[in-house]
């Protein structure tokens, strides 16, 4: 028998599915202004090759921010961190996982094999 407090991969696959189609509803919702455009412009629009970081309580609008550039966002391998991660992916991000404490080294490594490919050129990281 499954215990309630223990989400099967179906219900964590339509949960973060759910989450995705939420957020592209609500964050489209909201106005959005670009400080400092040239950047914008020649880092998130444009092909320079780009590392970003955001502090954890930004992690969900910096992922559904960057969506359509299809970015690697590096997120914990806590409980959470599999959530957003799942979600991330619904919306077009690739995510690798660690931390400071599990797994980061391989997880940065990846992200830097990732940025030397020559159609990639987005990462960035949740900051806890």
């Amino acid at each position: 028998m499954i215990s309630p407090e223990v989400p099967t991969k179906l219900s964590t696959l339509l949960i973060t599915r759910i989450a995705a189609l939420v957020l592209n509803i609500w964050f489209s919702t909201c106005k959005i202004t670009i400080v400092g455009q040239q950047f914008h412009d020649r880092f998130i629009l444009g092909n320079q090759r780009m590392v970003g970081a955001t502090w954890h309580r930004g992690a969900i609008f910096l992922t559904w921010f960057f969506r359509n550039v299809h970015p690697m966002i590096m997120y914990s391998r806590s409980k959470d961190g599999d959530l957003i991660a799942a979600m991330a992916h619904h919306l077009g991000v690739l995510p690798v996982r660690g931390s400071s404490s599990k797994g980061g080294g391989e997880a940065l490594r990846k992200m830097t094999r990732f940025l030397s490919q020559s159609n990639r050129n987005k990462a960035a990281t949740v900051l806890d």
